[in-house]
């Protein structure tokens, strides 16, 4: 059996990807695959592109015993991880699913009642338990905004977004951060005019000026718990700064690795 390291592949939550995920024709991990799982990284499962008409899918994680056969494992074992609101051709392992060991897994989609596709992999190794690390930020610090996504994400607690965003370039005393949000399949759940003034959805203005601001986003109507979304910021240039973003109901315990 070959052995070999899962490959980092980050998903922009904006819709931009590496070549693999613009262009995937493959399952993955496969039978066979052996890899490792590592919280630091992007653990990601993929599925052809040309499944998409399918959607929505439903995707089931769960451990295959020793000599136990993969119809059985999907009947008796209890699921480490299931989804089944997916419309896109792969899924994030989500950093609140449960760390995965040293052993054999099924991974199983599922379209319609139909199964897909069905597939085993080996974990080889995991990271020390001692220190564990998320690419979730604190929902309580106010995380800058970026030029590009680097698969750092804040977290939207109770629906209130921290940011801190900072404009380089003059603006009028009445002028309100612009922004929209996007929710994972690209649909505007909240906008903003020119001015800063509500379009889409039902929320405060947000009140900027020159300079550094530590803003709150107050997004109760516009998003729901224990899903992803991006937020858009553009500046008076129309430069696009960039938060992706999950919404969460509890706080994620943070040990170490803050980003």
């Amino acid at each position: 059996m070959k052995k070999h390291t899962l490959t980092l592949v980050i998903i922009s939550l904006l819709g931009s990807s590496t070549s693999l995920m613009a262009q995937n024709k493959y399952f993955y991990p496969e039978k066979g695959d052996t890899v490792k799982f590592d919280r630091n990284e992007f653990f990601t499962f993929l599925w052809p592109e040309s499944l998409l008409p399918d959607t929505p899918f439903t995707f089931v994680l769960t451990s295959l015993l020793p000599k136990q056969s993969p119809g059985d494992a999907s009947k008796d074992n209890p699921p480490i991880y299931a989804d089944s609101t997916i419309n896109q051709y792969y899924i994030n392992y989500p950093w609140f699913a449960p760390d995965l060991d040293t052993g054999t897994y099924m991974w199983q989609i599922t379209s319609h009642g139909r199964i897909v596709h069905t597939s085993l992999f080996s974990i080889y190794d995991f990271p020390q338990k001692e220190i564990p690390y998320t690419l979730m930020r604190f929902s309580c610090t106010h995380a800058s905004l970026k030029e590009e996504a680097d698969g750092a994400l804040q977290t939207a607690y109770d629906k209130w977004l921290y940011i801190h965003y900072r404009e380089l370039y003059w603006v009028a005393s009445t002028q309100n951060l612009r922004f929209r949000v996007l929710d994972k399949r690209r649909n505007t759940v909240a906008d903003t005019d020119e001015t800063g003034a509500v379009k889409t959805g039902s929320f405060p203005p947000v009140p900027i000026q020159y300079g550094d601001n530590w803003l709150v986003l107050k997004l109760e109507s516009c998003i729901d718990y224990y899903n992803y979304y991006t937020l858009e910021v553009w500046n008076a240039k129309g430069e696009i700064l960039l938060m992706p973003f999950y919404c969460t109901s509890s706080l994620p315990f943070i040990a170490s690795g803050i980003r």
